[in-house]
């Protein structure tokens, strides 16, 4: 049975403050150094300052422009104050102060030290490979199993390149044949450390997840084949899944199909969504009026923010430019009396660039962007929350059920309801409302999502 919205609030509430018991130290070779929890992201370098241009996942990759990441303009005024990671979910399993019992995998690239620009402590771990490699890749097997079971798994990510990276955690439990793999999809920001709460994208076999034998982390190109591979990590953790899991209805660009279809659809089931306004498209052709959003509104929809770029992505803009389009947007938003849902970024085409990351910090309280995958619970970052297209439904329905299982946080991203290609028609979208609805997960709105965690 799922749970009430009321129930869900205060069930993620509560897990979102417990964290989760300690992990076992090191008794014999092989096994993970845990530290001695000493906070991370204390030293955190925002790295480069250019923003790379990459897109969404079916628009073409596009060269961009570098901008200086300052601006001088006062921002639209945020109203929670989670501008930086979370540090106390959950017990840090590794920070890679020691590099010892990390190898390269299956040959593939190397595994270095990053001395400089570490995200905490002295040094982080460094996965390279060149052209030649189809990946970078490390491994770690334990001298005796760990219990994974009920845990999600957070770590900190960097990506110099290539420009779209893909980053995949995969528990062997307690072998190739029993494993889950969580893989998520990095539009940027390149140079700069981000949070990723990792959500279960595969499983194989039967995996018993309290007998964790060897863990593999693998970094490796969405499109470019040519393109070298640079990624490091750090500070992966562990914390207790709640017990219940969550979806999350996304809608952008302010389709009228999302008044007219989706909204009295997920009305049947009491269902409430999250809308990407683009504020220059309100009241033009078929898209949506104030009035529709207000009554949207009015039944529990977030009016989120999501500005409009043109053909361009926001990142190839300077960062004034791009802090002027986000305040901007934003507060059209809350002039019309939405400023819930206008705490939070659904990022145009996807990209994520330095300059942007720190401007929703300063405006928003919460990013979402494509990563592909659902995204572990409790959050580590309010942040880089993973988007997925809804309209691969064989893939969402196995998605929903990853997230009921693990306890993760699945957010889908519509654009029109329609018949159109890309699109997601309105017998697919009911048939997935009904399947949501069979599911043991609560249905969710990006408010919903922050509110436990004592933001506002």
């Amino acid at each position: 049975m799922r749970q009430s919205r009321r129930a869900f609030l205060a069930t993620v509430g509560a897990v979102g403050l417990a964290g989760c018991a300690g992990v076992g130290g090191r008794n014999d070779p092989g096994v993970v150094t845990p530290t001695d929890g000493t906070d991370a992201g204390t030293d955190v370098a925002t790295g480069a300052e250019t923003d790379a241009a990459t897109s969404g996942e079916t628009d073409a990759t596009t060269a961009g422009a570098p901008d200086t990441g300052t601006s001088t303009s006062t921002p639209a005024g945020r109203t929670g104050t989670a501008s930086v990671p979370r540090t106390d979910v959950g017990d840090r399993l590794e920070g890679f102060e020691d590099l010892e019992y990390w190898y390269a995998l299956s040959d593939q690239g190397t595994v270095e030290p990053e001395l400089e620009g570490v995200y905490a402590g002295s040094q982080s771990m460094r996965l390279r490979a060149s052209g030649d490699d189809a990946f970078a890749g490390a491994f770690t097997s334990f001298g005796e199993p760990r219990d994974f079971d009920g845990k999600n798994v957070s770590l900190a990510v960097k990506v110099r390149a290539p420009a779209i990276a893909k980053l995949s955690v995969a528990l062997l439990a307690p072998d190739e044949s029993n494993m889950v793999r969580m893989t998520r999809t990095f539009p940027g920001p390149v140079g700069t450390w981000v949070r990723s709460d990792m959500g279960v994208t595969a499983v194989r076999g039967d995996p018993d997840l309290s007998a964790v034998q060897e863990v593999r982390l693998v970094a490796r190109r969405r499109d470019q084949d040519d393109a070298a591979i640079d990624v490091s990590v750090d500070d992966v953790r562990l914390a207790d899944a709640p017990d219940a899991g969550s979806v999350t209805f996304t809608f952008d660009d302010t389709h009228e199909s999302h008044y007219e279809t989706a909204f009295p659809l997920m009305e049947e089931y009491g269902f409430s969504g999250v809308e990407g306004v683009i504020s220059d498209a309100v009241y033009r052709g078929d898209r949506l009026d104030v009035g529709m959003m207000r009554e949207m509104s009015d039944a529990g929809w977030d009016m989120a923010s999501h500005p409009y770029v043109g053909e361009k992505l926001l990142t190839e803009s300077s960062a004034a430019k791009q802090r002027s389009v986000i305040e901007g947007n934003k507060r059209f938003l809350v002039d019309k009396g939405f400023e819930a849902g206008a705490r939070h970024f659904l990022t145009p085409k996807n990209m994520v660039g330095p300059a942007t990351m720190r401007i929703v910090r300063d405006v928003h309280d919460s990013l979402y962007t494509f990563g592909g995958m659902p995204n572990g619970r409790p959050a580590t970052t309010d942040y880089y929350n993973s988007r997925i297209a809804a309209a691969n439904t064989d893939r969402v329905r196995q998605y929903v059920d990853y997230a009921a299982e693990f306890g993760q946080h699945l957010v889908l991203n519509h654009h029109a309801i329609g018949a159109e290609a890309g699109e997601i028609s309105e017998s697919d979208f009911a048939a997935l409302l009904e399947y949501v609805d069979g599911a043991d997960v609560n249905v969710v709105t990006c408010s919903d999502v922050l509110a436990p965690q004592g933001q506002h």
